[in-house]
């Protein structure tokens, strides 16, 4: 058989009929006597009899008139797979002269390993079976490990088989038989399956007790596709009455007539017969074995014993154990067959070839398992998919040479392990009714004789009765056929109810959605009637928004014309801030130099400091007393900071409380000033002149406070520098005259060192409270000015916003909304219309392309118009933008909120100039978003809580700090040296280097630019009022008002410096070295935080960016920006405000701990 022919195909699994190979008895009486004649005297004669009339074996129920035998308690179980095993040979002499390697591999007791070699695709390759033998596995293993639980599940009732498969020469029959010899009354060392199965057999029944057992065997070979019985005398034919034919009763089964069954009454009996019948098999030699194995063999054991149930009754228990040795696949080009040899290897191949299809149908679980193929399949019918229990033992060669064929064998086995058996225990027998059967049996052939003598009946010749039997086997074909047929019809007609009942429910949903299609369309006509009257109004009102459109478009020019005038300005202001950077830079670069040096000494007086700290804690065992009382006030000061913290949660959560009503508040009186707008329209011009005003007073104060807080720094500074190096002098001298009184006497030691720790907390505490002030300074200021400043924003907000809120104008409303919902009503009688009424389709396709057209040139104007106003916009935007950036990049705190401040200018003004100019048309979307920007408001002041909640979490976790120092200061230091020259040495060192590098100064280089004054327009032209427009149209000119110019000054020049609340700038750096390098990083790539390598300007990217932030916070940008984008300037500056007030505590507490 080839290797194509047994590949596994699909994954898929059916359970076959369940059928069984069962040889009948005997042609003629035993051989030899039963072991117990009260048991198997009298049957002997009729089983003879009854096997050449073809009945089934007694595992099944008799003819189909006859009584059935009572079946055993537990007769199905569940399904079970075939079991399979692999026994691996060692390489033959022959093999081991070519030289050929060794590719199989067992890398556990249940795997075995293929190598394809380095120019294979896969390497290796891996199959898992049930249990894998290699070379060394001896017969005795094989045996117990497969055949021993098998021979107990044969005394039990159930029927099993055994079937060695492989090439030929890999030890198939080697492993059935083996060496059949007597060794001393037992089996050889390399005895077989066979003979190790006879003698563990008797062994087994001389201990069952209480009943007659008896064991009859039957040897049959399939060769060339004829059945030869290995048993029968030497003159007897051995194929000519030997036929299989399908059992009577109806259940799968298979009966070979003609076949010998022997009752046996020893093992060596057994072995006897198997070693006449092994002679009479066809062998022949091959390249590839010289004993090669030229036919199938099936070698059957059967067993029946007696039992007595409780009540007295006898049954008999009886079951086969079938031991097939198939012949060897081969490959007639490898093995040299020809001619005879060659048709033998065919048939082999054949047959093997149908053996694989079955196992592949089996596996499919296929409607068809072609058992009929070959009679090999036919004889193995029940232990394939049947009711036995099955187990292959699959042999290979290791050698290179034999891979094809090894592949193949390891493929048919891992194919056949999922087949599924349904094992069954054989029925019990009761005594009684076999003997009835035997005794209808024997009348019948009392009838048949009689009939014979008389020559009443009928006569038939051999070949009439063989076609007789032929067309009877044909009819029983064509019922199975006719059975799946009308399987097939019955699984066809319930597919085509279930498809009638879909059809049916599908019409009803049908039906029911034309009534209500119907009862739409008359509802559609009645909205078309009232659309049409709208229409009319609509035209009407289209006209009017064209002549507001073209004013609308004439300001809009104005306003360019304008815009440039402020980008010409801007461009040279740009030019002007260069030098200023320039400047800035300077300063930095100053600051970077004197903040080095600085951190290199207050490193080196840290070690000194600490070297002295550590040394003169040595000293005094007071220490633990002075660590005491630091615990407890450090342990006083948590709980009195825990109470604070807590009273300033409760407090936050209480303003969350207002701020919510006050929010709901705000809600309602946005709906009360939607219709105060009208009247205070006027109002607003007043307003922008007194913003430019006071903002610019706010300017001027805020360059002021950082003019002062830079001055104050600088003072600070100097003081610290000179405050410390007295203290150093001092300290060196104290400590000195501290060490030379510790020699003359050790009370005098103690005090001097209390004294001096005393003086250095004093001067500490001196140094920190200098900077505590400056500290406090600069909070106290920046406080007042953000207050100040918070308060200006907030209430120019409100009032903004209160007229913006109050801008309603019901008739554009109406309008937009009219317009919107015309469109949409039009589209949807449109379609139903199409769809109902053809007779007006031509109309109604008119008069829609006619409102497309007119949405379409309505749709282009408003995106023509929002393109020219976010032109101009974006060009007077990138000028804020700039202007922001670079003042932004002066300093942190301070110049950051004078950043904001014009940030502010620009867009309080810009919006207020937009929402002028679009009050009217945008008042519905403009009351939405400020609906939206409240709901913002009370976002951030959740997010407010939140992120004083994680300050509070950080004052805890700094509290904890502190616990830990008061831990650390409770900890004692051992030991005692002496450290007097040391700490001159240092002390001495230490003075000379801060005195040797003194700080830097910025020195001036006369091309900064100096203070002027610009020149550019203040004053925008707007849109009058609709009434306004409308009578301008009808000839009633109005004069505008022509733009304005004012001179303004240019930023005054003052020099920036650190604030102590910035961590990584100025002063801060001294006390958060952490910052350091970052710091230095960040200025050396611009100068300031954030800025982009381009210098002020920034990339144009960026200013892309700002550009259209800005026009989305002006409503000219998409959609969804109103509502979601869009946040308010209290907002943000509410942001801002609290981020600093959380960042300054967090400062003032980090400088307590260290």
């Amino acid at each position: 058989m080839n290797g194509s022919s047994r590949h596994p195909s699909n994954p898929l699994r059916k359970q076959a009929a369940a059928g069984s190979m069962r040889p009948p008895a005997a042609r003629g009486p035993p051989r030899l006597q039963p072991t117990h004649p009260s048991l198997l005297s009298s049957p002997a004669p009729s089983l003879s009899a009854r096997s050449r009339a073809g009945t089934v074996s007694p595992t099944n129920s008799r003819r189909g008139g006859g009584t059935k035998y009572p079946e055993s308690p537990t007769k199905t179980y569940n399904e079970a797979n075939i079991n399979v095993v692999v026994r691996c040979r060692g390489r033959s002499e022959r093999e081991k002269s070519e030289n050929s390697a060794v590719v199989v591999s067992h890398p556990s007791t249940t795997e075995v390993a293929l190598s394809l070699g380095p120019n294979a695709s896969v390497e290796n390759k891996l199959y898992t079976f049930d249990r894998t033998f290699g070379p060394e596995a001896d017969q005795q293993r094989i045996y117990d490990s497969v055949v021993a639980p098998l021979l107990n599940e044969v005394l039990e009732g159930y029927n099993c088989t055994v079937f060695a498969y492989g090439q030929t020469g890999t030890g198939k029959t080697y492993t059935m038989t083996g060496d059949m010899s007597d060794q001393f009354g037992s089996y050889s060392d390399f005895a077989g399956i066979i003979p190790r199965v006879l003698y563990k057999l008797f062994e087994k029944l001389r201990g069952v007790e209480h009943g007659d057992k008896s064991v009859k065997i039957s040897f049959i070979e399939l060769y060339n596709e004829e059945l030869r019985d290995l048993l029968c005398a030497e003159n007897e034919p051995t194929s000519k009455n030997v036929k299989i034919f399908d059992a009577a009763n109806g259940k799968g089964g298979v009966v070979v007539q003609g076949m010998e069954e022997t009752y046996i009454q020893s093992a060596t009996q057994g072995i006897e017969l198997l070693k006449s019948g092994s002679h009479k098999r066809q062998v022949a030699a091959t390249k590839c074995n010289e004993l090669s194995s030229r036919s199938h063999t099936v070698f059957t054991i059967t067993t029946s014993i007696k039992d007595q149930a409780d009540d007295g009754e006898i049954f008999i228990r009886t079951a086969k154990l079938n031991l097939v040795d198939l012949a060897g696949s081969e490959s007639i080009g490898r093995s040299g067959a020809a001619d005879k040899r060659a048709r033998e290897a065919g048939m082999i191949n054949q047959s093997l070839l149908t053996l694989g299809r079955v196992i592949n149908a089996l596996v499919d679980k296929s409607s068809h398992i072609p058992y009929r193929e070959s009679k090999l399949t036919r004889l193995l019918q029940d232990s394939l998919g049947g009711r036995t229990k099955t187990t292959i033992i699959a042999t290979i060669s290791p050698a290179r040479i034999n891979l094809e064929e090894t592949m193949s064998t390891l493929d048919y086995a891992s194919r056949a392990k999922d087949i599924q058996n349904k094992p069954q225990v054989n029925q019990m027998l009761n005594k009684k009714t076999v003997i009835a059967e035997f005794v209808a049996d024997i009348e019948r052939l009392k009838s048949a004789l009689h009939a014979s003598r008389l020559k009443n009946g009928i006569y038939l010749s051999q070949e009439e009765y063989n076609r007789l039997n032929e067309s009877l086997e044909l009819q029983k074909n064509e019922v199975e056929e006719t059975k799946r047929e009308e399987e097939l019809l019955h699984s066809q007609i319930s597919r085509l109810r279930e498809n009638f009942e879909n059809t049916m429910r599908d019409l009803l949903d049908t039906r029911t959605t034309l009534e209500d299609q119907i009862l739409h369309l008359e509802q559609t006509r009645s909205v078309l009637k009232s659309t049409e009257l709208d229409l009319s109004k609509t035209t009407k009102q289209l006209e009017e928004e064209t002549i507001l459109r073209k004013a609308h478009q004439k300001t809009e020019q104005e306003l360019s014309i304008a815009g440039r005038d402020l980008i010409s300005t801007a461009r040279s202001t740009t030019t002007e801030i260069e030098g200023l950077r320039a400047k800035i830079g300077r300063m930095a670069n100053t600051e970077v130099e004197n903040h080095t040096i600085w951190m290199k000494n207050s490193t080196q007086v840290k070690q000194v400091t600490e070297f002295v700290e550590q040394a003169t804690g040595e000293f005094t065992e007071e220490q633990e007393e002075l660590a005491a009382k630091i615990t407890e006030r450090i342990s006083g000061f948590v709980e009195t900071e825990s109470t604070e913290i807590q009273n300033a949660y409760d407090f936050i959560e209480e303003r969350l409380e207002k701020f919510e009503s006050a929010r709901q508040e705000g809600d309602s009186s946005l709906e009360i000033g939607r219709d105060e707008m009208n009247n205070v329209l006027e109002e607003i011009k007043v307003l922008r002149e007194d913003i430019k005003t006071r903002i610019g007073e706010g300017l001027k104060g805020l360059n002021n406070a950082a003019e002062r807080m830079s001055n104050d720094v600088i003072t600070d500074l100097g003081k610290f520098g000179v405050e410390l190096r007295k203290y150093f002098d001092k300290f060196d001298e104290e400590f000195k005259q501290v060490v030379e009184d510790s020699q003359k006497h050790m009370k005098e030691q103690k005090a001097e060192i209390e004294r001096l720790g005393k003086e250095l907390t004093s001067a500490t505490a001196t140094a920190s409270e200098a900077t505590e002030k400056a500290q406090e300074s600069l909070k106290t200021i920046l406080v007042e000015e953000r207050e100040n400043s918070a308060k200006d924003r907030q209430n120019l907000i409100a009032q903004i916003t209160t007229l913006i809120n109050s801008n309603a104008d019901e008739q554009d409303e109406r309008l937009s909304k009219r317009v919107d919902g015309l469109q949409a009503e039009i589209t949807a009688t449109k379609t139903a219309l199409d769809e109902a009424s053809k007779t007006h389709q031509n109309g109604l396709d008119t008069w829609s392309e006619r409102e497309e057209s007119f949405y379409t040139s309505l749709c282009t104007a408003q995106e023509t118009v929002r393109r020219i106003l976010s032109e101009d916009w974006q060009a007077i935007e990138a000028h804020n933008s700039t202007i922001q950036t670079t003042t932004r990049s002066i300093h942190a705190q301070t110049i950051s909120l004078v950043s904001d401040q014009n940030s502010n200018i620009a867009t309080q003004m810009a919006s207020l100039d937009s929402f002028v100019t679009r009050a009217r048309s945008s008042n519905d979307s403009l009351h939405a978003s400020n609906l939206e920007i409240l709901s913002s408001l009370y976002s951030n002041g959740l997010e407010t809580v939140s992120s004083f909640s994680s300050l509070i979490g950080r004052f805890k976790a700094e509290l904890a700090a502190i616990e830990e120092l008061s831990t650390l200061a409770t900890e004692g230091v051992e030991g005692y040296a002496t450290f007097r020259e040391e700490t001159k040495n240092r002390l001495r060192e230490l003075r000379e280097k801060i005195e040797g590098e003194p700080l830097k100064e910025c020195l001036p280089t006369g091309v900064t630019p100096r203070k002027r004054k610009y020149a550019f327009p203040t004053m925008l032209p707007s849109t009058g009022s609709h009434e306004a427009v409308l009578a301008e149209a009808l000839g009633q000119v109005q004069d505008r008002a022509p733009l304005g110019e004012k001179e303004v000054n240019s930023p005054r020049k003052s020099v920036q410096n650190a604030d102590l609340t910035e961590e990584i700038a100025g002063m801060g750096k001294a006390f958060y070295p952490q910052h350091n390098q970052q710091g230095k990083k960040k200025t050396s790539q611009g100068g300031e935080r954030g800025e982009s390598n381009d210098g002020i300007v920034g990339s144009g990217a960026e200013n892309q960016k700002v550009m259209g932030a800005n026009l989305q916070g002006f409503g000219f940008g998409e959609k969804e920006m109103v509502g979601s984008r869009r946040t308010s300037l209290r907002k943000r500056k509410a942001e801002e405000g609290e981020n600093q007030q959380q960042q300054l505590p967090g400062i003032t507490t980090r400088r307590r701990i260290r």
